[in-house]
């Protein structure tokens, strides 16, 4: 979307901060996520494995969109080849679901539930 509003500065305008609106959010739950499911003691590497991961999808996308921005089709199709990428990761996640809790903390919710929750 950004490439093709690059042709238009007022679209580009609006398109920008839009594309950008979520970003803090997002980051803010990644890092937090990776933070809490890393192994203890390993929170650093694991947070620069994603900043890593991070600056690589960054330049790539960059090479893609400089590649794609004369070619306006071609930045069509990556734009729906990202959209459908981001909707089968939300599809992926929403099947895989939360993970189970623990014995310890199931049998502390029976005992604080009473009977009538057994």
């Amino acid at each position: 979307m950004l490439t093709a509003s690059g042709l238009y500065a007022p679209l580009l305008a609006v398109a920008a901060p839009l594309a950008g609106l979520c970003l803090g959010p997002i980051l803010a739950t990644l890092f937090g996520s990776a933070a809490s499911a890393a192994p203890r003691g390993s929170g650093t590497e694991t947070q620069a494995w994603i900043n890593s991961i991070m600056n690589g999808g960054a330049a790539g996308g960059a090479a893609l969109a400089g590649f794609a921005s004369g070619r306006p089709i071609l930045a069509l199709a990556l734009a729906a080849a990202a959209a459908a990428a981001a909707a089968a990761s939300a599809g992926i996640t929403a099947a895989i679901g939360k993970p189970e809790q623990d014995a310890g903390a199931r049998s502390q919710q029976a005992v604080t539930a009473g009977p009538q929750a057994r």
